[in-house]
């Protein structure tokens, strides 16, 4: 059963899909901290304190990849939630949909348009909704459009395994 929802169920079905998409960013970004972070062996030289810079930079980018996939869970619960009871408050079902306007011009897009595509999902009254949480699969290529000074630096990031620096 399909009806128009009120205003109180509108905003609240508003405010779900802001903290769903929030959640599916957090773990786009975790994928990006990943990527960025991902300093090449040989980019780190031969130095009494390289090894322990080495290991201090892969220690923070590890933890700030796990902040920003504990901040998905609790965004992404958040909205399932809202969701849920969108759907019981009004008794109809409710598709559960993501926007992502707010980071059109980010470098976090890209991530984003490859990594979190959510398939259809939708709260019924009286359920539990369990949407899609972000990407779970195994190796992916990111497309980066090459038209912003950011986006082509990670292109070069990407492909290559050098940023301002000599190819190693």
């Amino acid at each position: 059963m399909n009806r128009t929802l009120n205003v109180e169920a509108a905003a609240l079905q508003r405010h779900a899909s802001g903290r769903y998409s929030d959640g599916l960013v957090c773990d786009a970004i975790k994928h990006y901290v990943n990527h960025v972070g991902a300093v090449p062996d040989a980019a780190w030289g031969q130095l009494q304190f390289t090894q322990r810079w080495k290991t201090e930079w892969r220690e923070a980018v590890a933890d700030r990849a796990t902040e920003a996939s504990l901040a998905s869970e609790r965004f992404t619960d958040v909205g399932e939630t809202l969701y849920q009871v969108v759907a019981d408050y009004s008794n109809t079902d409710i598709t559960v949909a993501t926007g992502f306007a707010a980071i059109e011009q980010s470098p976090i897009m890209p991530f984003v348009t490859t990594l979190e595509q959510a398939p259809a999902a939708t709260a019924r009254p009286g359920g539990h909704l369990n949407a899609y949480s972000g990407y779970t699969g195994g190796g992916y290529s990111v497309t980066i459009p090459d038209d912003t000074p950011e986006g082509h630096d990670l292109n070069i990031l990407f492909k290559g395994g050098r940023l301002n620096q000599e190819e190693m």
